[in-house]
């Protein structure tokens, strides 16, 4: 529909339909159809009524006609030029019936969420990595989750560097934290927050294989059973964080999820990497834990401490034909402790 001041001059331009009445007169390719001019200043004294019914007869629509009328309103009689006049679909005075409006309803509908499947974006997963949970309590899966949720969404401008603890926070109860055992000089004690160094080491190896920059990431002291030796990051909030930074021109976005017997942690990107980086581990020696024994007997009783073996490995970084050494790793060996009897 298009207007000109001072005329009654409604234009209905379809396409891909039914011809119109052979009254209609075909001006494109596309069958767009244009309807008589009706000059306003020849209908003084109520001719404006009349210019409305005469128009009115000629688009009254048809069952073909549904789904190309977009819209009509009506400018006509001295007093009212220039004026845009919205007539009733239940009377001749309108332009368009409730049918061809519930119709053409129906088709924007498709066509707008067509059009919007079309244009928008779809992320794909640049780099995925996930832990298990097996053996966990359950206040360290919450704290894991919580963690997660706080991740979950973060998007990644180009170039920006990323701090896990300036987005996820302190560990703390009035943040939803409780309390669970973590790893302290190879003793385990309660504190609040423990099992969240599981989702950051979660997320450390996603941008290894995302192909983040590594800005800062500390080991745990004993190598942690959720990850092969050399693959953690620890985090304590305010003085031990992990931060990468994003080196595309497209921002990443962070998926992450707990699978309840796992945590998932997803980066997504517009498009796949033209080279998808590969990380390896090269183990240098592995150290064997002592065993020591408490008491006077030299009989064993209760495993006080199970140990751990220590390591010595570097984490490399393949992407293409480039070989980055990421980290050198040291992990001593934990004593085993056994009490006798």
């Amino acid at each position: 529909m298009s207007w000109q001041r001072g005329f009654c001059v409604p234009v209905w331009r379809c396409s891909g339909v039914a011809d119109r009445p052979e009254n209609h007169n075909d001006t494109t390719s596309q069958r767009s159809t244009t309807l008589p001019l009706y000059h306003a200043e020849s209908r003084k004294n109520g001719d404006a009524a009349r210019c409305r019914e005469a128009v009115s007869d000629r688009l009254d629509p048809r069952p073909d006609d549904i789904g190309c009328v977009v819209a009509l309103s009506i400018v006509c009689g001295p007093g009212e030029r220039g004026k845009k006049h919205r007539t009733s679909a239940s009377k001749k005075s309108g332009v368009v019936s409730l049918r061809a409006i519930g119709g053409l309803a129906i088709l924007l509908v498709c066509i707008g969420s067509l059009a919007f499947v079309i244009a928008t974006p779809h992320d794909v997963t640049i780099a995925r990595y996930a832990t298990s949970l097996d053996g966990r309590n359950r206040s360290q899966r919450h704290n894991a989750d919580l963690a997660l949720s706080r991740l979950n969404g973060t998007v990644i401008k180009p170039g920006e560097t990323f701090s896990f603890n300036a987005r996820v926070g302190t560990f703390s109860r009035d943040q939803g934290y409780r309390k669970a055992p973590v790893s302290y000089n190879g003793q385990l004690v309660d504190s609040w927050g423990g099992g969240v160094c599981q989702t950051s080491t979660t997320l450390y190896n996603t941008a290894l294989l995302a192909g983040m920059t590594i800005v800062e990431r500390n080991r745990h002291r004993f190598a942690p059973s959720y990850v092969p030796p050399g693959r953690d990051a620890a985090v304590a909030f305010n003085t031990i964080d992990l931060k990468f930074r994003n080196p595309y021109d497209f921002p990443v976005r962070i998926q992450a999820v707990d699978q309840r017997d796992r945590v998932e942690i997803q980066m997504l990107g517009p498009h796949a990497l033209k080279i998808q980086p590969q990380v390896i581990s090269e183990m240098a020696q592995i150290h064997d834990p002592a065993v020591f024994l408490i008491g006077e007997n030299d009989e064993y009783g209760r495993m006080r401490n199970s140990g751990k073996r220590g390591y010595e490995v570097n984490v490399f970084r393949i992407m293409g034909d480039r070989k980055e050494l990421i980290t050198s790793d040291n992990y001593p060996a934990m004593n085993r402790i056994v009490q006798t009897r």
